[in-house]
């Protein structure tokens, strides 16, 4: 058994399966495939505007070829949890000497809502949300968004 690399998960489809695939079918259909550059800045761009609507327009982006909806939610935080569970305020920790934790009164969380998703097995599958995409949900909140309450149902 290899050490320490045993969790990883040799069966994902990543951005170069997915520019190889390009490739064939273009091959197969007689076109010229564009640059992998090229290719990456088309993704990204996509990626970036999928972001922006969820973000800056607090919109629910529903996904191509019925993979399912996208969303930041607002949850109200729960202050039942063990202390070590709940989120510690470093700035204000090193300015007062001792451990200050967030007061917020509301979570907010990117969800991914895979019910009317048409993908196999996708109770084995989970969304997370790239740091840069995280990172601009509290921008967008001092900028004066507001987002949803609870998942919406579908």
């Amino acid at each position: 058994m290899e050490k320490g690399r045993g969790w990883k998960n040799k069966g994902a489809l990543g951005p170069i399966y997915l520019y190889k695939f390009y490739v064939n079918k273009c091959k197969l259909e007689g076109k010229k495939p564009i640059s992998t550059k090229e290719f990456s800045k088309i993704i990204n761009a996509c990626n970036n505007e999928i972001v922006k609507a969820c973000t800056e327009e607090s919109e629910i982006v529903r996904l191509p070829l019925r993979l399912g909806y996208l969303q930041v939610c607002k949850y109200e935080r729960s202050f039942n949890k063990r202390i070590d569970k709940i989120a510690v305020d470093w700035k204000r920790t090193k300015e007062h000497g001792f451990k200050i934790f967030h007061e917020q009164k509301y979570l907010y969380k990117w969800v991914w809502l895979k019910r009317t998703s048409l993908a196999k097995n996708k109770t084995k599958y989970k969304f997370e949300a790239s740091r840069n995409a995280k990172r601009l949900v509290p921008k967008c909140l001092q900028n004066g968004k507001d987002y949803y309450g609870q998942p919406t149902k579908y």
